[in-house]
């Protein structure tokens, strides 16, 4: 009778030892998952930022471009060049 529970124990406590072990690379694997998951988001981040800086450049250039800026800025310019000289 001592025998089979001494089995019944050592079955149960490999097997215990095997579920953990196993959980435990599941989790390593995960958090490896996620850390190399960041690294494309760089690169996801940067296109974004490329993208609103270029929109922003050709807003700039169409306003630039406009006769009321362009007269604008002429006339701040000569106000003061001619506050300097």
């Amino acid at each position: 009778m001592t025998t089979i529970l001494m089995k019944s124990y050592v079955q149960v406590q490999t097997w215990l030892q095997t579920w953990a072990e196993k959980t435990a690379q599941k989790a390593a694997l995960q958090r490896d998952a996620l850390h190399t998951d960041d690294d494309g988001m760089a690169t996801a981040e940067y296109a974004i930022v490329l993208v609103a800086a270029t929109s922003f450049a050709g807003l700039l250039v169409v306003l630039l471009k406009s006769d009321a800026v362009r007269n604008l800025l002429t006339k701040l310019i000569t106000d003061a060049l001619s506050v300097v000289a």
